[in-house]
């Protein structure tokens, strides 16, 4: 069975910046796929190329088994959710959705049964009438979704859509955005900076970093198992910590270790660290620690410690990490 979407050793540059180098990618039927990176690593661009509105200077672009490299947006049978949601101000809702069903002819009771049947879908029938000058911007991304299903694509692709949103609004719109994929069970790629849009969404995530997948996993393997030191340093709320091997008494003079702050137990164990600061979260708090006069730390625990004191802890897991080959897959601890 073919991949639902294919991107074949993508290379794109502007000027003497290369963008994306040599990326490849499949992404299953029903799959919801989100690209994560931070800003300027070209996660816009490659879902440009994938929409067509760019071309890369080498590699193909499959959909549905068709190399689709070569063709214009509106004969590749996607839909595009933009950040900015480019609704037209001057129409209500209704109106917004049904715009794409407008320019390609379609019967006007068979938009109509279209526009009302997404609408439910994505619980804003009861707005269909307001104008989207006046509803709110969680609503606003709804509609951009709406106006993009009722096209039937084979791919929807979405340019961080909920980055405009406040906090409670965007971990609302998630809930429902995944509810909604679930439900259509098609094929939905994101792009986002956001971490939690990505642990709470994806089914896959692909960590872009210069021009290549650093990773490719569910977001549970890039957590807790991040391949590389770079994944491990952007993935999380705060970076993995990583000291050198025999530090910690694990021998493998020429390695690493790389752990979670969590992933510690506070007060046991041989190996120390000098508290320099805290910070409460929730019940617990991250300790912000020296390991000798060159590394720095943070472990999570319960403590009333002062800065100054010394720490005792010891790791209940780790990954190894290998100076010599930067993507060599880490080794998880027992």
């Amino acid at each position: 069975m073919n991949p639902k979407l294919e991107l074949q050793q993508i290379e794109k540059s502007y000027g003497n910046k290369k963008v994306l180098n040599k990326l490849s990618l499949e992404v299953s039927s029903g799959e919801f796929f989100v690209i994560l990176g931070p800003s300027g690593e070209g996660k816009s661009t490659l879902l440009r190329i994938m929409a067509g509105i760019e071309k890369p200077d080498n590699g193909r672009v499959m959909i549905d088994g068709r190399d689709v490299t070569g063709l214009p947006p509106n004969k590749r049978n996607i839909a595009m959710v933009f950040q900015s949601y480019a609704l037209y101000p001057n129409m209500n809702v209704y109106d917004n959705i049904a715009f794409p069903l407008k320019m390609r002819g379609v019967p006007k009771s068979e938009a109509k049964q279209k526009v009302l049947d997404a609408a439910k879908l994505l619980r804003i029938d009861d707005i269909i009438n307001e104008p989207v000058t006046k509803i709110s911007g969680g609503q606003k991304q709804r509609v951009a979704l709406a106006r993009a299903l009722v096209r039937s694509p084979s791919v929807f692709l979405l340019d961080e859509p909920l980055s405009n949103l406040d906090a409670r609004v965007r971990y609302l719109a998630r809930v429902e955005l995944k509810r909604i994929q679930k439900k259509l069970g098609e094929t939905f790629i994101l792009v986002t900076h956001d971490q939690k849009d990505a642990s709470s969404l994806a089914d896959r995530v692909g960590v872009l970093h210069e021009g290549r997948f650093e990773q490719v996993g569910t977001p549970n393997e890039i957590y807790d198992k991040p391949s590389t030191k770079w994944v491990g340093q952007f993935v999380g709320d705060l970076p993995m910590n990583f000291l050198p091997s025999q530090l910690l008494g694990l021998g493998q003079s020429d390695g690493e270790v790389g752990f979670r702050p969590e992933w510690v137990t506070v007060g046991e164990g041989e190996s120390e660290c000098v508290l320099e600061s805290v910070e409460r979260a929730g019940d617990e708090y991250y300790l912000f620690c020296r390991v000798g006069e060159d590394y720095r730390i943070v472990l999570k625990g319960a403590t009333h410690k002062e800065t100054g004191e010394t720490i005792r802890f010891k790791l209940r897991k780790f990954n190894r990490y290998s100076d010599s080959a930067l993507r060599e897959t880490a080794e998880q601890s027992p």
